[in-house]
């Protein structure tokens, strides 16, 4: 792969990733849920097999609860092979969420992510 199409694939899951940033900070459900693809499927934490569908059901549970969100990430790694994109972010967030009625809860969470991507239909 050459570097233009290297640095076009990077710009796009930037754009992506801050995509789905705004849409979060928004609330904005189905904003957010587009910048996943249909036949999404993960493994949570806790082995359960998450789906599009799935996801879409939780996130929009955590936007009800959710007051306020400022969320950072950095690429500290990636490669590309086969039409595939692996990456390595690690990620900061800010969290401020509703709990009951009247109380809300500040979190700050940290992560290391790895995801994968398929990347066929950005080279062009």
């Amino acid at each position: 792969m050459n570097k233009t199409t290297t640095d076009h694939i990077l710009r796009t899951i930037d754009k992506t990733h801050a995509l789905a940033q705004e849409a979060m900070s928004q609330k904005n459900l189905s904003q957010y849920m587009s910048v996943f693809a249909n036949e999404l499927s993960y493994k949570a934490l806790n082995k359960k097999v998450i789906t599009k569908q799935q996801l879409t059901k939780d996130t929009k549970k955590y936007f009800s609860r959710i007051l306020s969100f400022k969320n950072n990430y950095k690429r500290i790694n990636y490669t590309i092979e086969y039409n595939k994109l692996f990456e390595t972010l690690i990620q900061k967030a800010k969290i401020c969420i509703r709990v009951f009625f009247f109380f809300k809860k500040n979190m700050d969470y940290n992560s290391k992510r790895n995801l994968h991507m398929d990347t066929s239909r950005l080279e062009n």
